[in-house]
């Protein structure tokens, strides 16, 4: 990384791995910075979840 991301900021290009943008210079705002990782924690959750749910089904059968 080039430039030290502020203390407390959250580095957005390491949450979405894998880009290939800056998304750090996109969404500069460090309320919106926080909203995008929640949703993608959010959203890793739901597909654990939803995994076990179908590895229960398989059981199941």
């Amino acid at each position: 990384m080039d430039k030290l991301v502020d203390k407390g900021d959250i580095d957005l290009n390491e949450v979405f791995v894998g880009n290939g943008r800056d998304l750090n210079r996109i969404f500069p705002d460090i309320s919106l910075k926080r909203f995008l990782k929640d949703i993608e924690q959010h959203k890793r959750e739901v597909r654990m979840f939803l995994k076990s749910l179908e590895f229960e089904d398989e059981g199941s059968g």
